[in-house]
Parts: structure tokens; sequence; C-alpha cells
């Protein structure tokens, strides 16, 4: 079907499913409606722009929407939950808005992947209440924070950087912090590994118990570089 209005209950019966093409989303019919179906993994290059979209914003948010998590039972707390996985095709994205990324989530780069923000007041990836982060292969241009994280000092948080770059940020690339006052910490473990920071105001605020960075490569531009800031 082309829209959801298109999902009429009279024509339904329990167990099928709809594809509609214009938000490139499946529904089932259960319990006398039609409800989406959520997945573990979403590929960006399933969810196409629509008409209406003049960046990537949307195509990010649908994705996500489609996300659900598997827990164990016997286990209490975040522990309990799995990863949602955020598959990125190579290309340019452009977004104008902060991507708001679930709260435990791998991220991955098919191939060559830049992400560009067009305002430098907002960020790229807001990850908020935390758990875990991993995010790989892709680079980073412009916005305020490029990659933002915080959680209430949730105890065992996990956050890997692999093999990103972050190009010209116009405050830290990388900021960790704790939900409540400005500098409460996290108790975190985090680390990049062979990251790329080029031309960015600042590179890391952390309040991470501990913060890694294993390989790797540093260069600041003086023009826009903040002294006694990194």
């Amino acid at each position: 079907v082309e829209t959801t209005k298109d999902l009429l209950p009279s024509q339904a019966g329990s167990g099928q499913v709809a594809y509609v093409t214009s938000t490139e989303s499946v529904y089932m019919f259960t319990n006398g409606s039609w409800k989406p179906q959520k997945k573990y993994s979403v590929n960006l290059k399933d969810y196409p722009r629509l008409s209406s979209d003049t960046t990537d914003d949307g195509r990010f948010s649908r994705a996500i929407a489609d996300l659900t998590l598997l827990s164990i039972k016997t286990i209490t707390g975040l522990s309990a939950y799995s990863q949602q996985e955020i598959v990125i095709p190579a290309g340019i994205l452009e977004v104008s808005n902060a991507i708001q990324i679930p709260n435990q989530a791998v991220i991955r780069s098919e191939g060559q992947t830049i992400i560009r923000q067009s305002d430098p007041t907002k960020n790229i990836f807001n990850c908020i209440d935390g758990f875990l982060l991993r995010v790989k292969g892709v680079k980073f241009f412009g916005g305020k924070h490029q990659i933002y994280f915080e959680n209430p000092n949730y105890d065992a948080t996990v956050i890997i950087f692999e093999n990103l770059e972050f190009w010209d940020s116009s405050d830290y690339a990388i900021k960790t912090l704790g939900t409540g006052t400005a500098d409460s910490h996290l108790s975190a473990y985090a680390v990049a590994i062979d990251c790329k920071f080029s031309g960015c105001k600042r590179i890391l605020y952390n309040v991470c118990d501990k913060f890694v960075f294993r390989g790797g490569w540093l260069y600041l531009y003086k023009k826009n570089y903040d002294a006694n800031t990194a």
C-alpha cells in the first residue's frame, strides 16, 4: 500500500503483513489493528528520503523508530537488553538537527560514510541516557559536539569509538556528561581506537572514569582552536 491510511482493518486478517511504500516500513495485523513490525538491526539505505525531506534527518528517525530491544528475563537492569544496530551506507549524509541515538546502540558504516551537520550550534549524534555506544567507520563534519553522550551515572557503561574522523566541530568533538550537574562523573569506560581529529575547536570533554586513546591522529588549526582547552 502507499500510506498507512490505506491499511484498512475491515480488509485484514490476523497475521496479515503489509508493506507501506511511502515510509518503507512493514505492518502486521494483530489483535484487531495494524502494528509496525520492530527490528533489531536497521540499514539506512532501506529508508530513502521522502519527497518532503530536504536532509537525511528523517531517514535516521524513521529507521531508529523501527528498532526494538531483546531482553533476558532472568537478568535485571540495563545489562539484560540487547544492542540495537544502525548500519549506514557509503555516501554523504546531510543533517540539520541532532540525531537521537538509542541508549544501547552499535552504529557502523558500510563504506566511506560522511555525516555533515549544517548548523554549527547543533550536535550530530546525541546519546541521552546511554548505556552502551559503539560507533565505527564514520567521518563527521561540522556541528557543535559530533558525539554527545550522557547518562545519570549507570554502572558498567561502555563507549567505543573506532576508525572515526572528526572535522571542524565548533566545540568539543566528543563530549561526555553526567545527567544533573555539569561535571557529574560517569562510571564508564571509553576508548577511541585509530580515530582522527582535524580542525576541531576542542577535542574531548570527559567525565568518564577512564577514557583511552589507542593510536589515532590529532591536528589542530590555530584559527579554530582554543588554547588550553583540549
